[in-house]
């Protein structure tokens, strides 16, 4: 999954960012229902996530630390975008 020069958490958090982008276009409510299926977000020959190619276990957790780091990243958008509005 990994290119030359990018670790694997970096590439499964673009991955993320890309499917996150891809449901963005393609709902444009917030709400929960109706879900996005998986098969709306990536081809018949695209995989959703990688496979692992070693430890699953790391694979794994290489999943939950770009899925956190998107989660604080987005936190940190809507913490700081009020206060940059009053700020201004």
């Amino acid at each position: 999954m990994a290119a030359s020069g990018i670790t694997p958490e970096a590439a499964l958090t673009a991955r993320l960012n890309e499917l996150l982008r891809r449901a963005r276009e393609l709902k444009h409510s917030t709400s929960i229902d109706p879900p996005l299926q998986v098969s709306t977000l990536v081809g018949d020959d695209e995989p959703f996530l990688q496979p692992p190619g070693g430890d699953k276990e790391v694979h794994n957790l290489g999943v939950e630390s770009a899925a956190k780091s998107i989660f604080y990243a987005t936190l940190v958008c809507f913490y700081l975008n009020p206060l940059l509005k009053t700020s201004s």
